[in-house]
């Protein structure tokens, strides 16, 4: 994992026919969230972890010029594979002079 992090141990609860965990006073407040905020949740089978990753509001993609977007790890696996597979090719069209730059 990148960078710090705390542990806490919470305990799940019901929410209607559903669970859920509660957050943190702290970590709430450090992370901006209110209910009702999008988030991401990241299941790693493997390490049966959770990531729960606050995405920004539209306010703050307007303010912020925010251009990045989550991207999955099938995809990913899948873009890094397709660029290893193919990695000659890219460096010939990276080195081409005919080619415009945007």
């Amino acid at each position: 994992m990148k960078g710090d992090f705390m542990t806490y141990t919470q305990k799940i609860i019901n929410i209607g026919n559903s669970l859920g965990i509660t957050l943190p006073k702290d970590t709430v407040n450090k992370l901006k969230l209110k209910a009702g905020l999008p988030v991401i949740v990241d299941f790693d089978e493997e390490e049966r972890t959770y990531r729960v990753d606050p995405r920004p509001t539209k306010k703050e993609i307007k303010k912020k010029k925010i251009t990045s977007v989550a991207i999955k790890p099938e995809f990913e696996s899948w873009a890094n594979t397709f660029i290893n597979k193919n990695i000659d090719l890219f460096k010939k069209l990276a080195h081409r002079n005919d080619i415009p730059n945007h």
